[in-house]
């Protein structure tokens, strides 16, 4: 008969702990001490335990779900995140900063929630697979946005401070602005820069512009497609952010959806980054320059050794921190620079190889003497 009882009284405090769970919606939580020892006690019961945990995390997936969807919109402490939709660094930046607060704050609720148990031990086995399912419910939101600024703008629009411009400009466009005759490959594969170019900034020799052979710089454009050091930017700072959430969330499942959406959205960014390069590349090599009588390096060496020097010098600072869950402080520093090493050896070869071959083809229209000289 008393353990008929003990049964219906844990019963009856399984309910009142969820019912007292799902009213935990707020940003900031503060749980009853009541609370607290409910939990404490259920931890005794290790289903109903596992199902209060249950619940508890789909009532904070809502809402942190919803904290997202507000701050992106309307704005929590600060400004909406969207209105800087138009600037592709900034906005992801912001969202990952949401998302990295989200995760830490989500870890020290959950902690303080269980705070009455064994922490190591409640953790391990329901903690973090609660954590990463509060998590999960910003996967699609994030996803949606992060892809729109990666790829969704092709043959779209993107929207700035009072203006709405087109990304990718049709070949009757290009043909019709641009002062020199392009290929036919090019004028269906080149992404358009402002949107539009008026007649006195197609005549001057920006670097950054239409120089006189056709070679278009990569720092002209808005769109993210076509401009690899923009890439090579958003790339970095996915990469840097991921190891921060990383650490941040503990040792969630490797299966989490929500580190798993990370991943593929650095991955994505990573391999557009270098089709970029691969494209610029083949815009330098179709239209390649005769050097000047002075034999000094043409506007499109200048253009690729310039972008080059952007692309090394934009550092993710993911270097100091990543890795191998479970590796040591040492080993997981130099795992993580000899991955930086050979990334950047990649994009150094990708714009070296085909940078002298255009000075080899180049050359070969010149005179003997002054192709040796060259």
């Amino acid at each position: 008969a008393m353990a008929l009882h003990q049964e219906t009284a844990f019963e009856r405090l399984y309910r009142w702990t969820q019912n007292q769970c799902r009213q935990l919606t707020g940003e900031i939580l503060e749980p009853s001490p009541l609370l607290l020892e409910a939990v404490a006690a259920l931890y005794k019961r290790p289903i109903l335990f596992k199902y209060s945990i249950e619940e508890y995390a789909q009532a904070r997936r809502q809402a942190v779900s919803r904290m997202f969807i507000d701050a992106l919109t309307q704005g929590l402490h600060s400004r909406p995140i969207e209105m800087h939709s138009h600037d592709p660094l900034r906005y992801t930046g912001d969202m990952l900063a949401f998302l990295h607060q989200a995760a830490e704050s989500e870890r020290e609720h959950l902690q303080a929630l269980l705070k009455s148990c064994p922490q190591h031990e409640v953790m391990k086995s329901v903690g973090y697979d609660a954590l990463a399912g509060i998590m999960e419910g910003l996967c699609r939101p994030f996803r949606v946005r992060v892809e729109q600024v990666l790829v969704g703008g092709l043959g779209g629009q993107v929207s700035g401070p009072g203006k709405k411009q087109d990304i990718l400009k049709t070949s009757h466009e290009i043909k019709a602005k641009s002062p020199h005759k392009r290929n036919t490959s090019m004028d269906n594969n080149l992404m358009s820069g402002d949107g539009h170019q008026s007649n006195k900034d197609n005549n001057n020799n920006n670097p950054n512009d239409l120089n006189n052979n056709g070679f278009e710089g990569p720092n002209n454009s808005n769109n993210i497609n076509s401009n690899p050091i923009m890439l090579h930017k958003m790339a970095s700072l996915l990469k840097f952010y991921n190891a921060t959430i990383l650490l941040a969330l503990g040792d969630v499942p490797n299966h989490c959806l929500f580190i798993e959406t990370l991943d593929e959205l650095a991955q994505l960014c990573k391999k557009m980054f270098l089709n970029s390069l691969q494209f610029f590349a083949g815009k330098m090599l179709d239209k390649v320059e005769v050097p000047g009588p002075d034999l000094s390096p043409t506007e499109a060496t200048h253009t690729t050794l310039q972008m080059l020097r952007d692309i090394l010098s934009t550092q993710a600072p993911s270097s100091a921190v990543g890795g191998n869950r479970g590796s040591s402080p040492t080993a997981t520093k130099s795992m993580s620079l000899e991955t930086n090493v050979s990334e950047m050896e990649n994009i150094v070869r990708a714009l070296s190889d085909p940078l002298n071959q255009m000075c080899a083809l180049s050359a070969s229209q010149l005179p003997p003497a002054d192709m040796a000289a060259y």
